[in-house]
């Protein structure tokens, strides 16, 4: 998954001209990231379970099977813990966990900016029924040059 993809950019951003559409689609915006971010976090949960399981796996196969490993002895516990943390499969799983909680944070990230637009849209809003963005009316101006001076106020 890309830190944040170019499609969620364009959906967190906001069209000043058209804030009803915006907040209509704030709500399943917000459904879909936090649904990704549940299922996420299960998977997860998941390989941080494969990760545990793999080390004991490893761990009583290199006591059990010593000598597939090249060695003459049973090694001692800190020696099979070591190898056990440096073995290819169990390095591999982590490797999936750490991929796994990067994109639960990239996900929890996205959250958080659908909250922030959510915040921003209500003070446009806001800023609009106060006529912050008013533009001067001038006897005889058309309708087209109004919204034309308006979008270049808000797009200053």
């Amino acid at each position: 998954m890309e830190k944040l993809t170019t499609e969620f950019k364009n959906q967190i951003k906001i069209n000043p001209d058209n804030l009803e559409a915006e907040f209509l689609k704030q709500p399943s915006l917000f459904a879909t990231y936090a649904e990704n971010l549940i299922e996420m976090k299960i998977i997860e949960d998941k390989c941080k379970e494969s990760v545990k399981i793999t080390m004991a796996e490893v761990y009583t196969d290199m006591k059990n099977n010593f000598a597939s490993y090249g060695l003459k002895k049973a090694p001692t516990d800190p020696t099979t813990k070591s190898m056990t943390e440096m073995n290819e499969i169990v390095l591999e799983k982590q490797a999936e966990l750490r991929e796994a909680k990067f994109t639960v944070e990239v996900l929890k990230a996205s959250v958080e900016a659908i909250h922030v637009k959510k915040s921003s849209l209500e003070n446009l809003v806001k800023l609009k029924v106060m006529t912050y963005h008013s533009t001067p009316i001038v006897e005889g101006m058309n309708k087209e040059v109004r919204d034309s001076m308006r979008k270049d106020l808000i797009n200053a």
